[in-house]
């Protein structure tokens, strides 16, 4: 990830890569935003928040 896509987002989590050649500009409930597309590089086991199980597919 960009030093300045980690700044702007106020990301910490160094396992989302960001494709920085696709990004669009649409509008999301009548306002211009800027969609930046992203993938997390690992699977986790559980939910950060509830602990949840996640079932591998």
């Amino acid at each position: 990830m960009s030093n300045i896509t980690e700044i702007l987002l106020q990301l910490k989590d160094k396992n989302i890569t960001f494709d920085h050649v696709n990004i669009s500009e649409c509008d999301i409930r009548h306002k211009k935003s800027l969609v930046l597309y992203g993938k997390l590089t690992y699977t986790p086991d559980c939910c950060p928040n509830c602990h949840a199980t996640i079932k591998k597919r």
